[in-house]
């Protein structure tokens, strides 16, 4: 085994080119914060590359599942499902017996004529390449190549240079788009609808498609919501990119474990996007609003959703708890008064989650009792608007929450 020093950077570049130098049967194992890579190869041909997250170890296999609705193999799907309820997981010592549940999986379904060779051999390639990807994205981490290779079945070999090739193309094309897209796991908002939806000259889908793309643009992954239209996670981001950059759709952060997946970064040649909320270091602060009448929704919106501001607006209290958490807005305004659950109810539910511990909650309503400034204070908000309200009104409170972050305003 060599082992290299650990150094501040890496360049995943030089570190391929010695593994396609290489005409020994081996792997490289690349150690980057809590997320780590394989790269095996067998007589200067790749077998097979993965990553594991250490916080969620067996999130690649969900990944197989993905790859397997997106590809039609229902049936090898429906088998995993039904087989695998508890992904596999064996045992390792010291990182010298490397077993992935994903591919060991591929390997089983093909054992059991689930699969076919041409399928699991396109399987085993689009989550290489995938992975392959991410891992051109690395900046630093700690490498080491083993002249030996764990126990791990070798079921198909691929070039090496053509392989490459093609992740490096997705990569740069990827690179294009990082000023305004910087992971497949950044997950879209609708912003303006009417915006989005609206015909332009350069619009390749009708709005009556736009319209039906909205209830999925409500915080899942660009890769997620690939996977359900059966379509390129890369050529879905090329569509939503004129939409971010006239900001009738925002981009929240990867959820967890995603989050710890490298992301792609803009050269010093492309533009960046003065529009651009997920690149600017969250400085442009998502505002959520919940209400049951868009009448109030939409005079929140016209007061404040300009450039200073990301808006994004709930009319259904019953579904915005799940949808807030997605979100992870800086600031959140209840109105007090709604159907099935008011805004007290919903407040206290959301204090009640951690992910809503900090951030601020406002209280809107057309009453202004103490008794209910008293209430709202009982279940955890953090402030309260009465109706009818200016846009000072409303930039007051704002300023007065997110003063501790100044960057924000």
């Amino acid at each position: 085994m060599v082992t290299n020093t650990l150094i501040p950077k890496l360049d995943p570049n030089k570190l391929l080119n010695k593994l396609e130098n290489n005409l020994g049967t081996g792997y490289l194992q690349v150690s980057s914060g809590s997320v780590s890579w394989q790269i095996h190869s067998h007589h200067g041909k790749l077998t097979y590359a993965s990553n594991s997250i250490l916080s969620h170890p067996i999130y690649s296999f969900t990944r197989l599942k993905t790859h397997l609705s997106r590809l039609g193999y229902d049936s090898a799907l429906a088998t995993v499902r039904s087989s695998f309820r508890e992904p596999l997981v064996f045992s390792s010592s010291r990182g010298q017996h490397i077993q992935y549940p994903e591919y060991q999986a591929i390997r089983w379904l093909l054992d059991k004529h689930h699969l076919n060779d041409t399928q699991a051999a396109s399987l085993i390639g689009k989550l290489m390449r995938e992975n392959l990807e991410l891992f051109l994205s690395l900046k630093e981490g700690k490498d080491e190549f083993y002249s030996y290779s764990p126990r791990i079945q070798t079921l198909y070999e691929f070039a090496i240079q053509p392989t490459i090739g093609y992740c490096k193309r997705r990569w740069y094309a990827w690179q294009s788009l990082a000023s305004v897209v910087a992971s497949p796991y950044q997950r879209p908002y609708v912003r303006n609808q009417e915006l989005f939806c609206k015909a332009n000259d350069k619009d390749e889908v009708e709005p009556s498609i736009k319209q039906k793309l909205v209830p999925l643009l409500n915080g899942h992954s660009i890769r997620y919501i690939a996977d359900l239209l059966r379509r390129d996670e890369l050529e879905f981001a090329k569509f939503l990119r004129p939409y971010i950059e006239n900001s009738s759709i925002i981009l929240r952060e990867p959820e967890a474990p995603f989050n710890k997946l490298p992301k792609f970064y803009p050269t010093a040649s492309t533009s960046k996007s003065p529009l651009n909320f997920s690149q600017n270091n969250g400085k442009v602060p998502v505002i959520a609003c919940v209400d049951d009448s868009p009448n109030t929704l939409d005079t929140i919106e016209r007061l404040l959703g300009h450039e200073r501001f990301s808006f994004v607006k709930f009319q259904q209290p019953t579904k915005a708890a799940i949808l807030l958490a997605r979100l992870q807005p800086d600031i959140i305004f209840l109105d007090v008064t709604m159907p099935k659950i008011n805004g007290y109810e919903l407040c206290r539910m959301l204090r009640h989650n951690s992910t809503f511990k900090e951030i601020p909650i406002v209280m809107v309503t057309g009453r202004d009792g103490m008794l209910d400034k008293v209430k709202a204070k009982m279940v955890g908000a953090s402030d309260y608007v009465t109706k009818p309200f200016t846009e000072s009104d409303l930039l007051k409170v704002i300023d007065k929450h997110l003063e501790q972050t100044p960057n924000y305003l």
